[in-house]
């Protein structure tokens, strides 16, 4: 599901157990983020973090976090490559398939695997 690089910091399977050489995002299975609240994060950043923008024109053609638009706060990481789209696609993906899923199955495993639940990644599962 993507090309932004979350697993880095999230994990293969967006529990937050990523590469140790990068740093360690929050667990997203057990976020209490809504729908809005994931976009913006994911589209805005978050300043101060590692969490970096993700949205093409972030804060300088969308308004984030109510800021009016301008350049992108010094303390927001990332350029920003995605789509509003290619991000609400990320958002009900994770809706559907990760939010509020704290346990991961086999079958869970596989939707990060195209389906394949015998993915070697998923056999602990």
């Amino acid at each position: 599901m993507g090309s932004g690089g979350c697993s880095d910091c999230h994990g293969n399977l967006a529990a937050g157990d990523g590469d140790p050489a990068y740093p360690a995002g929050p667990n997203l299975r057990r976020t209490r983020l809504d729908r809005d609240q994931l976009i913006e994060t994911i589209s805005c950043g978050r300043p101060g973090t590692e969490m970096p923008t993700n949205l093409k024109g972030a804060y300088t053609q969308v308004a984030c976090y109510g800021l009016p638009l301008g350049a992108v706060p010094t303390e927001v990481k990332g350029k920003g490559s995605h789509t509003a789209e290619e991000v609400q696609t990320l958002v009900d993906f994770l809706l559907k398939y990760v939010v509020g899923k704290p346990k991961i199955t086999r079958e869970g495993c596989a939707v990060f695997n195209d389906g394949n639940v015998n993915a070697p990644a998923c056999l602990q599962y």
